[in-house]
């Protein structure tokens, strides 16, 4: 291989660390469904989640967008973009889905007796869903129309609604 084009290779991978490492202040986490797979791809900056929706159009997988960019442009041809306020909600979402699918299983063995643990999810659910808001999907524009209506909010609550 010509030593110019290695040295081109050798630059792109440095170009490309050094964007994925690259922090705009948010945090923007994909969800990806491939295969029968399912992770989470986080990264610091909208480039790095735009190239993974770009990735993931469909025929790849599904990929599902969580952030706290209220100015976010991203595009996702497969899954959705849904706005979080903070980390903290992210994962409170994650419980809240875990404990559903937990439900639905044991919905499912309810008739071997497993009453006390269904009732047991419930109630834990229950108790997430009080604290937590699920997030709904909402469109790039409608994210920019509320952040211009009102700049300092404390907490997005209307995205429910």
């Amino acid at each position: 291989m010509n030593k110019e084009l290695k040295r081109l290779i050798k630059l792109k991978k440095d170009l490309d660390r050094k964007i994925n490492q690259f922090k705009d202040g948010y945090f923007y986490i994909g969800v990806i469904r491939s295969f029968g797979s399912k992770y989470e791809s986080v990264c610091s900056n909208e480039f790095s989640i735009q190239e993974d929706c770009n990735e993931y159009t469909g025929d790849s997988g599904i990929i599902d967008v969580f952030t706290n960019n209220g100015n976010a442009n991203i595009t996702n041809y497969s899954g959705g973009v849904y706005y979080v306020e903070d980390k903290d909600a992210y994962n409170e979402l994650k419980e809240i889905e875990e404990i559903k699918k937990c439900i639905n299983t044991l919905k499912e063995l309810e008739r071997n007796n497993n009453e006390l643990f269904k009732e047991q999810y419930e109630e834990q659910l229950k108790d997430l869903q009080d604290k937590y808001i699920e997030p709904k999907y909402v469109s790039v524009d409608s994210i920019r129309e509320h952040f211009l209506r009102r700049k300092k909010i404390e907490r997005i609550v209307e995205w429910t609604k």
